[in-house]
C-alpha cells in the first residue's frame, strides 16, 4: 500500500482537489524519397492545461494536472511538479491514423469504420 501525503502535492482540507495524470504520445514519420524523419510530441500545451485549471477554479475545485515536470502541481502557488511528476513518459503511437488528412483534418467516418471492423 502506498501512503501519500496529498499535502505534499498542494492539497488542503478546505477545498476539494482533483488529481489528473496526463501522458502523451510521440509519433515518428519518415519520408523515404527525401530521407527525412520527424518526431512529433502530442502533449497538451501548458496554456490549455491552465485553461482547464481556471475552469475548475471557478467552481471552487483545485485541479492538479501532472503532465510532466514543468506542469503546475499547486494551482495556488504555481509550483511545478518537478521530480514528483510521474507523467509525460512518452508512449509509442502509430505514425498515421486511418482517416487523417494533413490538409483537411480527421475524417471521423473513416476512423470509425476502421475501428468497427476490428475483431
Amino acid at each position: 500500500m502506498v501512503d501519500l501525503r496529498l499535502s505534499d502535492y498542494g492539497a488542503t482540507p478546505d477545498k476539494p482537489d482533483v488529481f489528473v495524470q496526463v501522458n502523451y504520445t510521440q509519433t515518428r514519420s519518415c519520408v523515404l524519397w527525401v530521407f527525412n524523419c520527424s518526431t512529433r510530441n502530442r502533449r497538451p500545451s501548458l496554456a490549455a492545461m491552465s485553461d482547464v485549471a481556471t475552469a475548475f477554479k471557478t467552481h471552487g475545485i483545485r485541479i492538479h494536472i501532472d503532465a510532466g515536470q514543468d506542469s503546475v502541481m499547486n494551482p495556488d502557488t504555481g509550483d511545478p511538479w518537478g521530480s514528483l511528476s510521474r507523467a509525460g513518459k512518452v508512449l509509442s503511437a502509430p505514425a498515421r491514423l486511418q482517416g487523417w488528412n494533413d490538409s483537411t483534418g480527421m475524417n471521423w467516418t473513416t476512423q470509425y469504420d476502421c475501428i468497427a471492423r476490428r475483431p
